[in-house]
């Protein structure tokens, strides 16, 4: 499947690594619900934003995404660093720069699941039209 020519065979790797992202975190929704709280969605949409779409150069994963126990903390945690350490060289060697890489995760054809949960079900929406090809705000 391919859209608006961003995907290349590198691409379907990285609808994989998304998809695999969401089903990390369906299943810890399962036993922690909190993981659609606002709090915790706010937490990892800037984890993603800073770890991925414009990756900052002292980017280290917090220790807390405000879920309700360390367990979850730590699920949490463990779900987007696999993502990250996966899908950051991916797309530096395939040359993604900020928009590729923003609409590379917001793709809501990749979903998981029965419900179809794609990454809005977690994440916040950032939208294109706000940020420069560098990601700076506009």
């Amino acid at each position: 499947m391919q859209l608006a020519g961003l995907y290349t065979e590198r691409g379907h790797e990285m609808e994989e690594l998304l998809s695999e992202l969401l089903s990390d975190l369906s299943v810890i929704a399962k036993d922690h619900g909190e993981v659609n709280d606002s709090d915790v969605e706010e937490a990892m949409s800037r984890t993603i934003f800073d770890g991925y779409f414009k990756p900052a150069a002292d980017f280290s994963l917090p220790e807390t995404f405000h879920m309700y126990s360390g367990e979850g903390d730590t699920l949490v945690r463990t779900a987007l660093m696999r993502f990250i350490d996966r899908a950051r060289p991916l797309a530096e060697s395939s040359g993604m720069g900020f928009q590729k890489r923003l609409a590379s995760f917001q793709n809501l054809l990749v979903t998981v699941g029965d419900a179809e949960e794609s990454y809005n079900d977690f994440f916040r929406y950032f939208s294109p039209d706000n940020y420069d090809d560098f990601g700076n705000p506009k």
